[in-house]
């Protein structure tokens, strides 16, 4: 098993647990463990799995990684861990100064591989998050792979191995069937779909992604845009039919407590090119409006006959 340790230097603000927020899937996420100064994640690159341990100390960041894909990788780390988001442009006035201190740090990461947060950004499409959490959870425990020694850390099930389940195998795992028929069209592309994203490293690379991205059934803008901001590093991606979103900023800037996508872009158009940065700033900032409504139903509840 291959492995090295990297120290890569940080300039300007850096917090590793808000950062590694951005990619989070709830606190019991089989891939990703972190708080405020470490973080273990686990990823399944084109060479093979890696398990890596980052450390934030200083203006440094210690990062050990292990597995077959480690010197894949390792060219790949400082974007990974958002160290090549650059917020040195970014003035945040009026209200958000506000909430400033409360993220203070935050870089948003840019996933050398787009698959895998695809998948976990797909179970998210119309349900609530908890729920897409539980799905990706007893996904990752079911089909990944333990890494040694790592007391409950999992790669994510590889693509090929995705396409050849059977829709119920994925049900189980609380999947809806939408969900399901979507990750298994995708699986059965993903060496196409990283082709297309190459790593991010090439410029116009995510705008190359989400055009091809938003061909396939079951892909549509509010997709592209929660992929793009969170997973691809795009500071300046809208995400648009999110149910939320708009309530949420509405309430932050104006007080409102119901919005739409159109006050939304109108209340963030000031902020480019930091668009998703803003909404990130305020979602882990600032608390959500009131709720008027019922609470939607479990997910768990709409398998039952």
């Amino acid at each position: 098993m291959s492995s090295c340790e990297v120290h890569l230097p940080i300039t300007g603000p850096y917090h590793l647990g808000r950062t590694m927020t951005v990619l989070t899937m709830g606190t019991g996420n089989p891939c990703l463990r972190h708080d405020d100064h470490r973080a273990q994640l686990a990823i399944r690159t084109p060479e093979g799995p890696v398990a890596l341990a980052a450390t934030h100390r200083d203006e440094a960041l210690r990062v050990v990684v292990q597995g077959e894909g480690a010197g894949w990788i390792e060219g790949r780390l400082p974007a990974l861990f958002g160290l090549l988001d650059d917020p040195s442009t970014f003035r945040p006035t009026g209200r958000l100064l506000k909430i400033t201190p409360k993220v203070h740090g935050l870089r948003l990461p840019r996933l050398p591989i787009a698959f895998e947060r695809l998948v976990q950004v797909v179970l998210q499409q119309l349900i609530a998050f908890r729920d897409a959490c539980r799905g990706w959870r007893r996904l990752l425990q079911r089909f990944g792979d333990e890494v040694p020694g790592s007391q409950g850390l999992f790669t994510p099930p590889a693509a090929e191995r995705l396409a050849g389940l059977a829709t119920y195998e994925l049900m189980e795992c609380d999947i809806l069937p939408k969900h399901a028929r979507t990750i298994q069209r995708l699986a059965k592309i993903a060496p196409a779909i990283e082709r297309v994203w190459g790593a991010g490293v090439e410029p116009g690379a995510a705008d190359r992604l989400s055009e091809f991205l938003l061909k396939q059934p079951g892909v549509g803008p509010w997709t592209v845009g929660y992929l793009r901001g969170a997973g691809l590093g795009d500071a300046d991606s809208v995400v648009l039919g999110d149910y939320g979103h708009p309530h949420h900023l509405a309430h932050f800037f104006t007080g409102a407590e119901r919005s739409d996508d159109e006050e939304m872009l109108r209340l963030l158009e000031p902020f480019k090119p930091h668009r998703y940065r803003v909404l990130t700033m305020v979602i882990l900032g600032a608390p959500p409006p009131p709720r008027r409504g019922p609470r939607r139903e479990p997910l768990r509840n709409r398998f039952k006959p």
